[in-house]
């Protein structure tokens, strides 16, 4: 779990960063949708905005569970 947050992280623009546009950076995850909607709703109620699309992962466990993963960030 932390090589794929690592992995996403590191893909992340930096060059936003450097340009100061974006000010804090936030990874909502959840193994259910409705936690996940619960963590993005919570972020977007404190000024956060969604950044890029979803995401749905099955975890290694091999069970078959999903893991769903939404980033936002803060502007100045």
């Amino acid at each position: 779990m932390k090589k794929i947050i690592l992995a996403m992280f590191l893909s992340f623009p930096l060059t936003l960063l450097a340009e100061g546009k974006i000010i804090e950076y936030r990874m909502c995850e959840s193994f259910q949708s409705e936690g996940l909607t619960e963590c993005v709703n919570e972020a977007l109620a404190n000024g956060y905005e969604l950044y890029g699309d979803p995401v749905a992962m099955i975890t290694r466990a091999g069970n078959g569970s999903r893991q769903y993963h939404q980033a936002v960030v803060k502007r100045n």
